[in-house]
């Protein structure tokens, strides 16, 4: 499925680690329809694990998702221009 956030499309609803790429990208979470969190990574998966967004034992992982974007060939500065510009779209 895709989720469009301002002119890019991201791969998502995701609910679970398995469904990410050890993969350059960028990644939103959501909690509900609200977006929470705009992050980019070397790894997207390593990266989400790292950060126990989907932590059996966390009350807060109840109901949160991500929409991926995997960014190969686009280095690290610019992803985090990415996420910079994504945080200025109006809601």
């Amino acid at each position: 499925m895709v989720i469009e956030i301002g002119r890019l499309e991201f791969c998502g609803p995701i609910a679970s680690l398995e469904e990410l790429e050890d993969a350059p990208g960028l990644f939103v979470v959501f909690k509900g329809e609200s977006l929470v969190d705009v992050l980019q990574a070397h790894s997207v998966r390593a990266t989400v694990k790292e950060l126990a967004l989907f932590c059996d034992n966390d009350p807060d992982s109840a109901g949160r998702t991500l929409a991926v974007l995997y960014t190969p060939g686009i280095d690290e500065t610019q992803r985090r221009l990415i996420c910079e510009d994504i945080v200025r779209i109006p809601c």
